[in-house]
């Protein structure tokens, strides 16, 4: 039998024998809560790290991204209290370094949810918003941006960049019953003044829509190639701020300077591409053959 000194030494012994167990388990458990700790500290430094790169990705595809905007631009004629309007549609495609623009015939046959009316009748219904989803439903693009202005803006404008050098197919000449004068041009290659523009655009004696679409897309391509200039896209912001305020428009100085940042794609060159709508005329109405919708499919895509 163990002496007394025997029994306290074992019962010492064993409940050092514990406590070492329990020392060693503690430390353990220290260092798995450690590992746990900085595991869970690493990976949110990672998660940091790539949400980082991923932003700064991001803000590089969205500054290298290329701009090609559909602009829905609308003139309306301001002169006599007459409706005239103009539907030319234009492509900013700053990667081809192209401009592409087709005018729309006013009387085109258009649908917006239940309402069947030419693109004038769904412009004077529901404003430039309407014409908009016509011209996209008619055409199966989108249609990112609108500008409508009159044509006194247009002239205000068009002093500013100059005469234009354009070939008048023919002498054209259009009275209103009054007697006014609207257009007087005599046929050949020459350099026509922002008045002798609005002329051109206000002629409607053309033989057919198609022809109309043509004429008005040429005169829309000599002014796109003229403006393709670095003084232009210099003066761009000036240019916006001069007519903005007469005009109706969703185009924002962030569109503008993102556009004008890209603008010398255009220079230097011809960029002009022009669409003519061609299709047939029945009542008054006009509709879009299957080429002009394929055409203008291709490039405002």
């Amino acid at each position: 039998m163990p002496t007394q000194p025997q029994k306290h030494h074992a019962d010492y012994a064993q409940k050092r024998r514990r406590g070492l167990k329990i020392t060693k388990r503690l430390i353990i458990l220290v260092w798995l809560l450690l590992f746990v700790l900085l595991g869970l500290g690493a990976w949110a430094v990672v998660r940091q790290i790539t949400a980082i790169d991923q932003s700064n990705q991001h803000l590089e595809q969205s500054q290298t991204e290329v701009f090609r905007p559909n602009v829905l631009l609308v003139l309306e004629d301001d002169v006599d209290n007459m409706s005239r309007y103009v539907f030319t549609l234009l492509c900013f495609n700053t990667q081809d370094g192209k401009i592409s623009a087709t005018v729309l015939p006013e009387n085109m046959d258009t649908l917006v949810g239940q309402k069947q009316a030419t693109l004038q009748q769904q412009f004077v219904y529901g404003g430039p918003q309407q014409a908009r989803l016509a011209v996209q439903t008619a055409f199966s693009i989108t249609v990112d941006r609108y500008f409508c202005c009159s044509f006194s803006t247009l002239e205000s404008l068009l002093d500013e960049l100059g005469a234009v050098e354009f070939t008048v197919p023919e002498d054209l000449y259009y009275q209103n019953e009054d007697g006014t004068v609207l257009c007087d041009l005599t046929a050949g290659e020459q350099s026509l003044n922002s008045q002798q523009v609005l002329q051109f655009l206000r002629y409607p004696g053309w033989s057919s829509e198609t022809q109309a679409s043509e004429q008005r897309g040429a005169l829309a391509g000599a002014l796109i190639n003229q403006a393709a200039t670095t003084a232009v896209q210099q003066q761009m912001t000036a240019l916006y701020e001069q007519i903005v305020n007469s005009a109706q428009t969703d185009v924002s100085l962030v569109d503008l300077n993102q556009l004008a940042g890209q603008y010398s794609a255009f220079t230097g060159s011809a960029p002009a591409s022009v669409v003519t709508i061609t299709g047939s005329a029945t009542d008054e109405v006009f509709i879009p053959d299957d080429t002009a919708k394929a055409a203008v499919l291709a490039q405002f895509k």
